[in-house]
């Protein structure tokens, strides 16, 4: 029988009397877990938190958006149409720059929209998204975002700027340059400021916590600014089906890729396929290729390109057009080589062949030198001339294949004035006073056909650039036959070869993509514990400090227990326990 109850003594009870005597110092201790607990836990729930605000405004700004196509170029309305998904809405979306007036401080990074007719089409979470097609021709609606930043209210005055939609890329030697040609000004009042809670204020494509400033417009009224009458540049879906994107592809015809393919003529027994940026891109030339090796038609790829100047060291010809293309090709393609005084079977990179017209002025003989001088392809904010020498292969008759202006592709205010002298708003250097009566001449008969030819790989080394090699390509039958028989076979065969990807008509899994980039490449969960480690690390000091002066404070007792008989294994044991317990 122990004494003071000493029988009923049990482990339990033992160590729980432990913990009451020693009530102070296992406070510190417990104390001490708590803080680092409560670091370790703000810590994760931070970062949880932070993820979830990220998903909530990644689904406000999207609002039930899946997928989006934004492309670089406009395309006809009627190739959203069919689509399989559950809803879909085509608009106009733009950067632009919005003014108070007319010359109020510019607010940038505004997104100039225009959707489609509600009541036609689509709404997307009851929002109208801006002013229908049957609203005021000058009526804007403006998200929060954007009034806060130009201090607009109903009623005001607002001018927006939006980058114009140049069919020529104006970065090249023949694309416009001028401030009418860049951008262009769309003036409107100020109809309704929608509130933050609308989905006018939320919806951006952007990934960005930022409120959109977004400027919506009546498609049409956009449309007409633009120049892109019954086109758009975007599209949004919702619930979409798979293989929708191989619908999409059907649905577009060639002219959503700003191709046209030329028929025959009296002049030209072949077809030729353009393009309205005036260079081929070389998806398209690949594509094109492909296709008429298809339907078995002869492909001739050709370059046409305006020099400067075209010199023999004796005598200058202003403003020439050059082709180049291949001079041995068979008829009707071809030749282009010079059969007089010596036959020439081929040429070479190196070698050039003059059209002999009326009044040149050039008297060089085979063997000479040749000169062109030329602005480079892409302008890069000065022009300069630069110049290459070719050896004169010979002269050819303005006859047959060469007189063909159709070559050149139609360029609006160069090919189509009706004197050499009205290219008076010329995108690149032009000086009238260099045109001689010859030259005028030469244009009244043949306009711009070319007169001169070099090889392919020559004129594709000179004037080559991002936006293509070629101007066009023309296609011919093996056998001769009626090309305009083969011209439904190649437009589809074409269309089949064309991936709508490589011209940025490709709808991208928008809100796959948001939620994805809301979650970081690193979770926050993480990112926060990263940037609490000191915190934590100081935390579990502070806890074993703690501990280890509870214990230094007990030795006397766990000396008493070694001297009754307990082992050491026992005594760590009963601290363990206290720990864990703590």
């Amino acid at each position: 029988v122990g004494v003071g109850g000493a029988a009923d003594m049990t482990p339990l009870r033992f160590l729980l009397r432990n913990l009451v005597y020693h009530w102070r110092g296992n406070l510190a201790v417990f104390l001490g877990v708590v803080v680092g607990a409560a670091v370790l836990t703000g810590a994760l729930l931070v970062g949880d938190s932070l993820r979830g605000s990220l998903r909530d405004l990644t689904l406000r700004r999207l609002d039930g958006i899946d997928y989006a196509l934004v492309g670089g170029r406009f395309f006809r309305e009627e190739a959203a149409n069919g689509l399989p998904v559950r809803k879909v809405g085509w608009a106009i979306m733009v950067r632009g720059t919005a003014l108070l007036g007319e010359d109020g401080p510019p607010v940038r990074n505004v997104n100039v929209m225009a959707f489609a007719d509600d009541e036609e089409y689509w709404n997307v979470a009851g929002a109208s998204l801006g002013p229908a097609n049957n609203a005021e021709a000058d009526a804007v609606w403006l998200s929060k975002a954007l009034a806060d930043a130009m201090n607009a209210h109903e009623g005001d005055q607002v001018t927006l700027r939006v980058g114009q939609v140049n069919v020529i890329p104006s970065e090249s030697l023949l694309g416009r340059r001028d401030a009418g040609s860049v951008s262009t000004l769309i003036k409107a009042t100020v109809r309704k400021i929608c509130t933050p809670d609308q989905f006018e204020s939320r919806l951006n494509l952007a990934p960005t916590t930022e409120p959109p400033r977004n400027a919506f417009l009546p498609l049409w009224k956009l449309q007409e600014a633009l120049g892109q009458k019954d086109r758009i540049n975007t599209i949004l879906a919702l619930g979409a089906q798979p293989g929708f994107h191989d619908v999409f592809r059907e649905h577009l015809q060639l002219p959503d890729w700003g191709l046209t393919v030329r028929d025959p003529t009296p002049q030209e027994n072949f077809l030729t396929l353009e393009s309205r940026q005036l260079m081929i891109e070389p998806a398209v030339e690949s594509a094109a290729l492909a296709a008429a090796k298809d339907v078995k038609l002869r492909a001739a790829p050709t370059l046409v390109y305006i020099a400067d100047t075209l010199s023999d060291g004796r005598a200058n010809v202003p403003y020439v057009v050059v082709a180049a293309l291949d001079p041995a090709a068979a008829p009707p393609l071809g030749p282009f080589l010079p059969t007089r005084p010596k036959r020439v079977t081929e040429l070479k990179d190196d070698e050039i062949v003059l059209a002999g017209w009326p009044g040149s002025p050039i008297t060089a003989k085979p063997g000479d030198t040749i000169t062109l001088r030329y602005y480079p392809p892409e302008e890069n904010g000065e022009f300069q001339l630069k110049e290459a020498t070719f050896r004169l292969a010979g002269t050819i008759p303005m006859t047959g294949p060469a007189d063909d202006r159709g070559l050149t592709p139609e360029v609006k205010g160069i090919t189509d004035v009706a004197s050499f002298r009205d290219w008076k708003n010329s995108p690149f250097p032009y000086d009238p006073g260099r045109i001689h009566p010859a030259d005028e001449a030469y244009w009244n008969e043949h306009r711009a056909t070319p007169r001169a030819y070099v090889t392919l790989a020559a004129g594709q080394k000179l004037w080559g650039s991002r936006f293509g090699k070629l101007t066009s390509i023309r296609l011919s039958t093996e056998d001769g036959s009626d090309p305009a028989k083969s011209k439904d076979a190649f437009e589809a065969a074409l269309k089949s070869h064309l991936n709508p990807d490589q011209a940025g008509l490709a709808f991208l899994p928008i809100k796959e993509q948001a939620l994805k980039a809301s979650e970081g490449s690193t979770g926050f969960a993480d990112l926060f514990l990263g940037f609490s480690f000191f915190l934590i690390a100081a935390a579990l000091l502070l806890v074993g400090l703690l501990f280890r002066l509870n214990l230094d404070r007990r030795a006397s007792e766990f000396g008493l227990l070694t001297a009754v008989g307990w082992p050491r294994w026992m005594i760590c044991l009963l601290l363990l326990a206290e720990g864990v317990l703590l």
